[in-house]
């Protein structure tokens, strides 16, 4: 877990700056996509019977985090993911979408039931637009830079059963990486692919 004094010394003043101003130096945001509204869905069925617990670690900085993001200590654990999905490249961050979450909580379950860990390790968070334009491949107006994707490894699933299990869950969109192993989620409108990475 990142120590609390680290987050609110290093952390806070970012979360709370507007995201263009943070931006100013590098590309423009593009207009936002449209809101995660996907009701009916089977993430949105099951969310409210799934622990809203949480094992995380960062491939890049190797910080982790552990906990509840829901509940009575909500925005404080919302407050540290958001800093620990954080853009590390630029020590920049944004709110990031809730179904983000809920998805990684849902996946982290199964994993439980299947007998691992479910320990879920992020390969990428939140990319300010700089970032974003400087990563080969990144799309250009990708979910990452709206705190509305994620690319991750769930201990107990293999990169296809995983990106399966996410599609199954109707969380948005997923991207299958078989080369680097891992998956690309996000709250965008539902679709899939594979990539190349």
């Amino acid at each position: 877990m990142i120590p609390r004094r680290s987050f609110l010394v290093s952390g806070a003043a970012w979360c709370l700056a507007p995201m263009q101003a943070r931006s100013s130096s590098g590309p423009e945001v593009p207009p936002r996509p449209p809101p995660p509204q996907r009701n009916g869905s089977r993430l949105d069925r099951i969310a409210g019977a799934l622990p809203p617990w949480l094992d995380l670690d960062c491939r890049h900085t190797g910080e982790t985090w552990q906990g509840w993001f829901a509940g009575q200590t909500e925005l404080w654990a919302r407050a540290e993911l958001e800093w620990f999905l954080r853009d590390w490249r630029e020590s920049v961050c944004v709110a990031i979408c809730p179904r983000i979450y809920w998805a990684l909580a849902a996946a982290a379950h199964q994993a439980r039931i299947m007998g691992a860990d479910g320990k879920v390790t992020v390969l990428s968070g939140y990319r300010t637009p700089r970032t974003n334009a400087s990563l080969p491949g990144a799309a250009r107006n990708s979910f990452h830079m709206y705190g509305r994707a994620i690319d991750v490894r769930v201990n107990g699933f293999r990169t296809d059963d995983l990106a399966g299990y996410m599609r199954q869950l109707e969380v948005g969109g997923v991207g299958r990486y078989p080369v680097s192993s891992f998956v690309h989620i996000d709250s965008g409108r539902i679709r899939d692919w594979t990539g190349n990475g």
